[in-house]
């Protein structure tokens, strides 16, 4: 069970300094090397929180309903990761 929490504690604190990561420079790169305005910015930052809000919950609804279904919900929780990243590639 300890080893499951040091693996979960990990993987939340590279994610989060990853999207900490964007979010601080991507206002400064948007500027700088597409010469946009911050008001295009900040609908791009609309639409991007938006899409990663929807993406959250599919994830959610797809990792309950295979652990509804008889699959055990850490085999579920590391497919639907597993997933993810492979679309993300």
């Amino acid at each position: 069970m300890f080893r499951r929490f040091i693996v979960l504690a990990l993987l939340v604190v590279t994610i989060s300094m990853t999207r900490h990561f964007f979010h601080a420079s991507l206002l400064l790169f948007w500027q700088n090397q597409h010469g946009s305005r911050r008001e295009a910015f900040s609908w791009f930052s609309i639409v991007y929180y938006l899409a990663t809000d929807f993406c959250s919950l599919t994830v959610g609804i797809v990792t309950l309903r295979q652990a509804h279904a008889g699959m055990p919900l850490q085999t579920s929780r590391v497919l639907v990761f597993t997933s993810c990243a492979v679309l993300t590639r």
